[in-house]
């Protein structure tokens, strides 16, 4: 080989190096950046959908919210009830125990005796509960 071509042998093979690595730069950095911008893709949708689910949550939690304080005005409303209330529900169960001696002298009415009966324990019962919240207040 003469001079010449041995020169132009390694001005090729550089060359070549030089075009490879070129391309190798380009498609290392266009590489890098779309993986980066799909990378910000997913987080942006991972995002999106956290920020569904958080929503969802908030509105659960909400609607829970809303049911306890509906529990909460009914209970809050019922311990109001005050001692008119108890005399009330203790003249009805009187009432209900004059009936079911009333059905009772009846053969046929056994079974409204009975529902006079329990009608009236549950009565007395919440006059019960209604006595206790009445000392409570006192105190």
């Amino acid at each position: 080989m003469t001079y010449i071509q041995i020169c132009a042998l390694i001005g090729i093979i550089i060359a070549a190096a030089i075009l490879y690595w070129t391309g190798y730069r380009g498609g290392l950095i266009d590489g890098r950046n779309d993986g980066i911008e799909e990378g910000k893709a997913i987080q942006h949708a991972d995002s999106t959908e956290a920020l569904r689910e958080k929503q969802l949550q908030l509105e659960q939690a909400q609607e829970h919210y809303q049911k306890l304080y509906d529990h909460y005005k009914r209970a809050r409303d019922a311990s109001q009830l005050g001692e008119q209330d108890r005399q009330q529900l203790l003249c009805i169960a009187e009432t209900l125990r004059v009936a079911a001696g009333a059905f009772s002298a009846f053969r046929t009415c056994k079974g409204l005796e009975r529902n006079a009966h329990i009608q009236r324990d549950q009565l007395l019962a919440m006059a019960a509960l209604l006595q206790p919240a009445e000392q409570e207040k006192a105190a």
